[in-house]
Formats: C-alpha cells, structure tokens, sequence
C-alpha cells in the first residue's frame, strides 16, 4: 500500500520520504519513487523500554522537522503509539492504514488511537471491525485496496490468458490474489471447490 502510494505521489510531482529502521527488499523499490530514504533508529514504542522510545522520539521528530513532513503515512500498526505521541507534542498529522483488525491492550496505543488523524479500511466490514476495537468512528474511512494500472492492465484476450497459464478452454478459472492466511478465506474456496468436483 504505501509502495503503490509513494508511486503515484511521485507521479503526481509531490515529495514523498521513506523512514526505514532496518534493510530489506523494500528499500530500493521505495527509492525508486521517492524523494529520499532514511534509516532512523525508529522502533514502536515500549513503555517498558523508556531510553529506547526517548530515542526513537526524537529521531522520529528531527527527521520530520528537518524533511518538512506535513502528513505521515503507515501501514504498520506498530507505529500507531509513536504516531499518537508525534501528534500530541508537535502537531503532526498521520494516516493509518488498517488492513488488519488487531487488538493491542497497551494503554499507550489505545490513547494514540483518538490521536491519528485518519484511519483507512479497505472494506466496511473492515471498519466496523475496527470501531469495536476502539478506533473512534469519526477517524475511520473506507478506501477499497487498488491496482496499478500502469503495471495491470486489463486484457479481452481471454483465450491467450488461458493459453499462457496453460488452461484449456471451457475450464472454470478461479483467480485469487492475496496472502496466504486463513482469514482471507481462500482454504474455504479450495475446500468448496473440492466438494463440488466430488458432487
């Protein structure tokens, strides 16, 4: 989601960042279409570990101050407590992307929660999820999940898609397009269509 975000904010001419804690696969793709990347020491903030979340603070706060960041955007629900706290003593705006229904009993996440300025869901069954779980109502939206349709395009060449895939005509053809987990439903899909073919 936030890859998808940064390539359309660069195609659109605006400044996007990545503040990254640790190397991965993602770097260089967000480098790509991004006006800079940072590695930070910023870690989700533990009560418990008060040196580390001073330090995680003030890191995460001087890189906004000195990027001139006006929004911050995350998909990981880890950031939520320090995002509250960034809200609280310097103003700034965030938006959480909630593609998960999590549940965290820490005091610290459920008072930043109030304290992002927006919470997006990709389905409505999504975001009454996320309201029982005490995200304010007035904070939530609905934005479904989409496509690139620079990299995906449609095509009415059906016969050459099955073809490809090595599919033959007149084959019902199932795609699914996700993680997977249990929750996205898709061991349900295989099970049923198991048991069709037995009927």
């Amino acid at each position: 989601i936030g890859l998808s975000l940064c390539t359309h904010m660069h195609r659109t001419g605006h400044s996007t960042y990545l503040l990254y804690e640790s190397e991965g696969d993602m770097v260089s793709a967000f480098a790509a279409v991004t006006t800079g990347v940072t590695r930070a020491p910023v870690r989700p903030l533990a009560v418990r570990h008060p040196f580390e979340a001073a330090t995680t603070i003030r890191s995460f706060l001087g890189v906004s101050r000195s990027r001139s960041i006006d929004v911050i955007f995350t998909s990981q629900l880890g950031y939520v407590s320090l995002l509250g706290v960034a809200a609280s003593l310097k103003g700034l705006p965030s938006v959480v992307h909630l593609g998960l229904a999590l549940s965290f009993s820490s005091p610290l996440y459920r008072w930043s929660q109030p304290r992002i300025a927006a919470a997006v869901t990709p389905s409505q069954p999504m975001l009454e999820r996320c309201r029982h779980l005490g995200w304010p109502a007035s904070r939530l939206q609905v934005i479904p999940n989409g496509v690139d349709l620079e990299r995906f395009r449609p095509s009415n060449d059906c016969d050459g898609v099955r073809a490809s895939l090595g599919v033959p005509e007149g084959v019902p053809l199932v795609v699914y397009i996700g993680r997977l987990v249990e929750e996205k439903g898709i061991f349900t899909l295989v099970k049923a269509v198991a048991e069709l073919k037995r009927r």
